[in-house]
This record gives C-alpha cells, structure tokens and sequence, in this order.
C-alpha cells in the first residue's frame, strides 16, 4: 500500500468517524428517532420492585425482563416517550398491569408492587390460638377521630402503618386520602384518591401495608393496590360464606372467621 492510499484511507476514516461520532454521543444520552412522531427525542425509563421474586416485566404484550433475584427490581430503559401498556406476571398469581405515560428524561415509578396469589392456602386455627384472635374479630373496636375526614360521608376508616394515609368508605365505595405528598403516586398532601365502587356491602377494611388494602365484599376476600394511576391492581383471594377478617400486621397474618370456623394465612407479604 503506498503512501497516496493510506492518505487517502485515513481521510476516509477520519471523515466517517466526524460523521459517526454526534449520532454515537447522542445515541449514548438517550436520544433515539421516533418514527411515529417523526422527530429525535430523549428517552425515559420504567422502574419497578416486585414481590414474590423473579416476576417477568412486559411492556405492550412483549416480554421485557425479569426481576432481579437479589433486588426484586427491574429498571426498563431507552422507552421513547409515549404511553405503555405494562404488565408483570408470575405463574400462579395474578398479575399487575397498568398503562402508564413514559415521559422524556423521567423514570415511571412501581415500586409497591404485590403479585397475590390466585388460590390462597388457608389453614385452620387451632383452638388455643383461636380464642384470642375470636375477641378482636368480635369485640369491640374503638379509634380517635382523625380531624382530616371532618366533613365527608363515610361509615369507617383505617390509618396507614406509616400515618400518611387514611382509607375511609361507605357501603359501596373506597377512598383514599394523602395526608403526605407521594410523588412515586402522583399524589400531593390533601389529594383524594378513588379506589373502587362495588354492589355488594364493603365490610372489615385494614391496610396490609402502607400501599395496599385488605378488604371483604360479600363472600369475597379482596386485595388492592391504592395506586389508582390508570385503575388500581385488584385480586380475589378466597371466597367464604359471609367472612369477616383481622390482618395481624406484626405477625403479616389474615384471619378469617367463616360459619364458626377460623383460618388463617401468613404467606403475602415479604
């Protein structure tokens, strides 16, 4: 090769790599084309911490990811900005989906998500155990007023475990109102957040942590999400005749009293 050719290969190179090296910089910032829009954009991320472990992540019906079996954690980036149908399942439970907006340079946040089980094991009381559990579920319940649901029509209500929350309803209706901000939930102190409307009587409201609810409604024991981004997750966990039900927060235990008999399960939260 003589000296004219290898000039002239270098030029080339140098010239490719000028041309090459502005789409590489901004390909590595998060630029990408959209060819929907028709226009270079910014991307954003979907971030999201799971329970059980190695739950699968899909976004728009194609899977995604799994979580992570150390963190239970999956971060989805390079998403040009739009609204995406997301949802994460595991075998055996019920999933959880949501459409949620991906925003330019922002990261859309799941971190509270439970996947409940779609048959919840529930196993009989002994009789030992049952007595002091009988005496909450049928005594007589007293709470302090909170000054925050002064003027709004509700029957019951229930504190968070971390006091930022209060989930008050009727009959038929559940609401949640933020006493914090919750910029994870869009949420600001004083938002009221709509959960779910039913036809049948809504009885023995607690809070299986400090983003979701359990509640009975009818025959049915229900879990749900306060998330009401989109619509809040939501899941059936047993059905009995007329139950009524104490959640154990110390011990993450349902109780349930059903025809005489009582059942419990420890098995849905970390």
């Amino acid at each position: 090769m003589n000296r004219r050719t290898r000039t002239i290969l270098f030029i080339l190179c140098v010239f490719f790599f000028l041309l090459a090296a502005p789409s590489l910089v901004l390909y590595s910032q998060g630029y990408r084309f959209d060819f929907e829009q028709k226009k270079v954009t910014q991307t954003g991320a979907f971030y999201c911490k799971v329970f059980p472990e190695n739950a699968e992540v899909y976004i728009n019906d194609k899977y995604a990811k799994k979580t992570s079996m150390f963190t239970n954690s999956a971060l989805l980036e390079n998403l040009l900005p739009k609204k995406y149908k997301i949802e994460i399942r595991k075998d055996g439970y019920h999933s959880w989906q949501k459409n949620l907006e991906i925003k330019e340079r922002q990261v859309a946040e799941a971190k509270h998500v439970i996947l409940f089980p779609k048959e919840l094991p529930l196993e009989e009381v002994e009789s030992k155990e049952a007595i002091d559990i009988l005496q909450v579920i049928e005594g007589p319940k007293e709470k302090e007023f909170p000054r925050e649901l002064a003027g709004l029509n509700f029957k019951d209500f229930s504190v968070s475990p971390d006091k930022k929350k209060i989930a008050y309803f009727t009959d038929y209706e559940i609401r949640v109102l933020f006493l914090e901000d919750h910029y994870d939930l869009g949420k600001s102190a004083g938002d009221t957040a709509f959960l779910a409307r039913f036809s049948e009587k809504i009885k023995n409201v607690f809070w299986l942590d400090s983003y979701y609810l359990l509640f009975s409604v009818g025959d049915k024991i229900k879990a749900a999400e306060i998330d009401n981004r989109d619509k809040p997750n939501m899941a059936d966990l047993a059905e009995l005749k007329n139950p009524k039900l104490h959640w154990d927060e110390g011990k993450k235990t349902i109780y349930t009293l059903s025809e005489g008999a009582l059942y419990k399960n420890s098995g849905l939260l970390p």
